[in-house]
């Protein structure tokens, strides 16, 4: 998600992640935390464009080592409802295994209506 203030919030992640046998998100086994380690990542903050380099800076983030960095992005575009960007050096090295791109694609979401809760009789 971006807006117009020049703040985002992301959520990247791979299709494939296998549900927890346990099925509680704090009683995975070793080898459920790493396939969400390796095949997910969030973060927000806010970025800003300069040509087609597109730069994060990062506030949180799921991977703790990028809180408080600026992650650049290069080969920038944004064509109607679709975003595109490369990262270079992604932090699980080599490229992009959440999207298993090198390149990202984010497409807008068509606008929702509002839906407002019914009042109680």
């Amino acid at each position: 998600m971006f807006d117009a203030n020049g703040r985002y919030s992301l959520m990247l992640m791979r299709p494939d992640i296998p549900k927890y046998a346990s099925n509680n998100r704090t009683q995975g086994a070793s080898e459920e935390y790493k396939a969400i380690g390796s095949g997910s990542i969030s973060y927000y903050g806010t970025y800003s464009v300069n040509g087609s380099d597109l730069t994060f800076r990062v506030e949180h983030s799921s991977f703790p080592n990028w809180n408080g960095t600026e992650q650049k992005r290069t080969n920038f575009t944004l064509t109607g409802d679709e975003l595109k960007y490369t990262n270079t050096a992604p932090s699980v090295g080599g490229f992009c295994r959440c999207s298993g791109m090198e390149t990202c694609e984010i497409a807008r979401t068509p606008k929702q209506p509002v839906r407002r809760p019914i009042a109680p009789r």
